[in-house]
């Protein structure tokens, strides 16, 4: 079985800017098995072939941006909207990369954001921001099940769908040859 990527980034340097490498250890521990988890520093092109081999991806980082933990589905970077640059490297231009190399990327992408307390120098996330990413933990454990019933619902129904349907195929028509 194919399974799920869950890859969560952020400085494990910065205190909460690590609650996505968190995130993603803690996933592990409590659903052995249940996706291919990735922790790293920073989003880069390295990570495409991992994602399009993945039926879903989950990308999980820390956030100034929100105030509640947010999970949501995404789409590709328009390609004037990609900065090429690694060190600003969002989820959305990681998947645009993926089309430029691959052709497709899978067939459900979504971020999960999670608010931060302290950006001081530190090795720890606080409290507040460790109970918010338990929280995504359960809410990605729900996701991914509620991904999986859906593909087994449209298989039985004939039809593919949710993580069943493995690579979605895009039309590439911001690619000049």
């Amino acid at each position: 079985m194919n399974l799920p990527l869950l890859i969560g980034y952020g400085n494990t340097l910065r205190r909460d800017d690590g609650a996505g490498v968190w995130l993603v250890n803690e996933f592990s521990r409590c659903y052995p098995g249940r996706a291919h988890c990735l922790s790293v520093h920073q989003l880069g092109p390295e990570l495409a072939e991992a994602v399009v081999r993945a039926p879903c991806v989950v990308f999980a980082d820390a956030s100034v941006a929100v105030s509640d933990l947010a999970v949501s589905r995404i789409e590709p970077s328009d390609s004037s909207s990609s900065h090429r640059s690694t060190h600003h490297t969002t989820p959305q231009d990681l998947l645009h990369s993926c089309l430029d190399l691959y052709g497709r990327i899978p067939s459900d992408c979504y971020v999960v954001r999670i608010p931060v307390r302290s950006l001081s120098w530190g090795e720890t996330i606080t409290d507040e921001v460790k109970a918010a990413c338990r929280d995504a933990v359960e809410a990605i454990a729900e996701l991914l099940d509620n991904l999986a019933f859906r593909g087994t619902k449209a298989k039985q129904d004939g039809r593919e769908g949710g993580m069943d349907n493995v690579r979605r195929e895009t039309e590439r028509r911001d690619i000049v040859p």
